[in-house]
This record gives structure tokens, sequence and C-alpha cells, in this order.
């Protein structure tokens, strides 16, 4: 199976870590994302798909505004999730750099009656690669500013004319 591989490398300052990490992270989450699947008889395999609550978040440190799925739980995972990565890297000085990945897999049994390890495919990567910078001027600051905000609407503009990705269905 092929793996989509997206590579994003971004500087930002220490305290722009977390807001960048969560808005391409849940931006990415938003997009391969379904409702809920009711199924109308179990067994029969028809089902019906819910709808999906959705909420703009804006940045504390960046203005940038990015949707997001309204779920608490999602929300409480991932910044679980990231915070071995934006934590630390939020408190270095200002040359450090961190790399943290975001993938898509399908899990399969064994191959012989179910038995044995079971196997993860991989169908989509995003590696997140985020440098910090510490802008000295006010002229720095917001050539930053800018280079930043454009990026994340890179990211998110590039989420939405993907029309090709392929969800697995339960």
């Amino acid at each position: 199976m092929n793996t989509r591989s997206h590579e994003l490398k971004l500087s930002v300052t220490a305290r722009q870590v977390e807001d960048v990490t969560k808005a391409i992270f849940h931006s990415i989450l938003f997009h391969r994302s379904t409702g809920k699947y009711s199924y109308s008889n179990p067994g029969s395999g028809t089902f019906s798909v819910g709808t999906l609550g959705m909420e703009d978040m804006d940045c504390s440190t960046v203005n940038f505004t990015y949707v997001r799925c309204s779920s608490a739980d999602l929300e409480q995972w991932l910044t679980q999730q990231l915070e071995g990565f934006t934590a630390p890297l939020s408190q270095q000085n200002p040359t450090g750099s961190g790399k943290v990945t975001l993938e898509f897999y399908e899990r399969k049994k064994g191959r012989w009656l179910g038995l044995g390890p079971a196997e993860t495919i991989n169908w989509e990567v995003w590696r997140l690669q985020l440098v910090l910078v510490s802008p000295g001027s006010d002229q720095e600051w917001q050539d930053h500013q800018q280079k930043l905000v454009d990026a994340l609407a890179e990211v998110v503009s590039h989420q939405l004319n993907k029309g090709n990705v392929i969800t697995l269905l339960p």
C-alpha cells in the first residue's frame, strides 16, 4: 500500500508552539473525521452516518482561526498526546527544534486463523518540524507572524483541496 507522506517545517517562537501544533493537527483530524455510525439492523450492513459537530478556534499567540471537531474527549486526548512534545519545546531557549508525527493506519489481524501479531499499515503520515526563532525588531516580528499565518493557511487549504482522501469505513 502506498503511504501518503507530508512534511511540514515551520519557524515559531516558544510561545506559539502549542497553538501552531494544535491548529495543524486539529485541522488534519477534522478533515479525516466522519460522524458516528449507527447500524439499522445488526448484521444487515445498513447504517447511517450522523453529523459531525464543529467549532471555530482562535489561536491566542497567532492571528489564525481554525475549525476543529467539537469533542471534549478529542481535545483532551490530543492535548495529552502533544504535551510531551509542546511542553519541553516551549521552555527551550530560542534555538531549539522538535519533530512530531501524526499517522493514520489500518490494523490487520494475523494471517493464519487470526493468530500472530497484528500488522499495521500506514496510509498517511504527517511530520511536523518546529524550529524555534526569536525575532528581534518589530518589523522582524511582523514578518514572522505573516509568514506563519500564510503557512498555516496553506496547510488548511491543502486539506480542503484534497478530494481524494480515502476514509476506511467500518
